[in-house]
């Protein structure tokens, strides 16, 4: 009578790693975070301290700054 060996046990599963351990991972997503956070940062103390009007007005004047250049190079 033949000696049967013993079954193989197949090694134990690993938990697949989830998105968010993926994105903790890479090194650039401290960086991305950091740099979304200061756009955010900078933008609310634009809006905060810039009157509407004066960017619109600025905004506006260098326009017709670009169109009056341009027509006279014609």
């Amino acid at each position: 009578m033949a000696i049967s060996a013993a079954p193989k046990r197949k090694p134990p599963k690993r938990r697949s790693e989830t998105v968010i351990q993926k994105i903790y991972k890479n090194p650039k997503t401290p960086f991305a975070f950091a740099l979304l956070l200061a756009d955010a940062v900078l933008t609310a103390l634009i809006i905060a301290y810039v009157p509407y009007t004066k960017i619109d007005w600025d905004a506006y004047m260098s326009q017709v700054r670009l169109v009056l250049v341009f027509l006279a190079t014609l």
